[in-house]
């Protein structure tokens, strides 16, 4: 590796300083200067040993840096009242500075724990010298208002398609259990666009240095609307990545596989309701999921059918949909909470349940460090687990 792509990996791999660690680091470099230049007695082995300290001193003072930079990108996307995992995630900071349109766009960050890719990036409208999308208070106004949706249109920044390729394979950005939001900010011309996509759920799994394409500004002739253009489809139906229309950065997320346990308990629990078992649990370096297999109790939905109707009417007294197992089973799914093998709640207040159906449920928790031995998913009702109706987790 030469000195350029040494500097390169450093500069993707560490966030900006802030200002304040220059201004210490020059004051600090420019007094051993002065020292030694008052010394001109010393010899040239101390003075290499001075620079070496010195640049020691860097070295620790930079990596205080890095640890102290805060990641705004799970201030946006973090549901939870327990703060994000900071170790073992793959996270990279300033991964692409450029012109789209006339607006700049930079790819502020990025994380990635086996499962979920986490992205942050902004764009910094011109002519804009006051901050986007503050009340008369000063307060940060949710959501984008009629003018910075104008601007953005204006100059076309968006994304002309939720895809997004890794090394020009093509992956859904509205998978199921993905989203993310767009907000402005307090700095002028600037908006901030988050989104969390769970690329598992896609079959997608990285665990490699690869190049990332996002679909930023004004889309590619030949390409929109996608539903006009078949020919920009391969055979398993997914986009070809364009030559253009894309905003493209390195991303390192090498060793992330190996990160994430993966384990198939199923062990099926019946309740007069309904009969359960996790088939999947993943326990990656961030987050828990887990996936629930259910299957109504067939008593207990024609009790239920039997009290209240067939289904859910409309005004004029047309069945709209049939009651499913979800309406029965429901309020012992929401009860559900994790618990170690004495019943105690590990996440108390933590809503979990991220989607759920007849016949399936997924929770997502916080991940669990040290990982203990025994695990379920239990009632919960006044703090008290009735382990009775719990789900082996592990």
């Amino acid at each position: 590796m030469n000195d350029r792509e040494f500097r390169n990996r450093l500069n993707q791999a560490l966030p900006d300083a802030p200002e304040a660690f220059h201004r210490a680091m020059t004051d600090s470099l420019n007094a051993i200067v002065r020292e030694e230049g008052r010394r001109r007695a010393a010899s040239a082995r101390k003075l290499r040993r001075a620079l070496l300290i010195a640049a020691l001193v860097t070295l620790l003072l930079a990596s205080a840096a890095v640890a102290a930079y805060h990641w705004k990108l799970f201030d946006a996307v973090w549901f939870f009242n327990t703060p994000p995992a900071s170790e073992g995630v793959a996270r990279q900071a300033n991964l692409f500075e450029g012109t789209v349109n006339g607006v700049e766009v930079t790819v502020n960050e990025a994380a990635y724990d086996g499962r979920t890719l986490y992205l942050m990036w902004t764009y910094r409208l011109p002519d804009v010298d006051v901050p986007l999308g503050l009340a008369e208070d000063g307060t940060l106004l949710p959501g984008l208002s009629e003018e910075v949706s104008q601007l953005l249109q204006k100059y076309d920044m968006r994304l002309w398609t939720e895809r997004i390729w890794f090394d020009g394979r093509e992956a859904d950005m509205t998978i199921a259990g993905s989203g993310g939001m767009t907000t402005p900010t307090t700095e002028p011309g600037v908006i901030e666009e988050y989104r969390y996509l769970r690329l598992d759920k896609d079959d997608v799994f990285l665990d490699s240095k690869l190049e990332v394409a996002l679909p930023i500004g004004p889309p590619p002739e030949g390409f929109y609307p996608p539903s006009e253009h078949p020919e920009i489809f391969d055979e398993n139906g997914r986009m070809r990545l364009p030559d253009e229309g894309v905003v493209t950065f390195t991303l390192d997320v090498t060793g992330m596989a190996d990160s994430v346990l993966t384990e198939h308990p199923c062990i099926p629990v019946t309740t007069d309701l309904v009969t359960a078992q996790v088939t999947e649990a993943c326990f990656s370096p961030l987050m828990t999921y887990l996936t629930l297999d259910l299957e109504v109790n067939p008593d207990a939905m024609a009790a239920f059918i039997e009290t209240n109707g067939d289904g859910y009417y409309d005004e004029e007294g047309r069945l709209m949909w049939p009651y499913g197992g979800t309406d029965v089973f429901e309020g012992w799914l929401y009860s559900l909470s994790l618990v170690d093998g004495e019943g105690v709640e590990l996440f108390p207040g933590e809503f979990a349940l991220d989607a759920h159906g007849d016949e399936m449920a997924e929770f997502i928790y916080p991940t669990l460090s040290p990982l203990p031995g025994e695990l379920w998913l239990a009632p919960v009702e006044g703090g008290v687990a009735d382990m009775t109706a719990a789900v082996r987790v592990r």
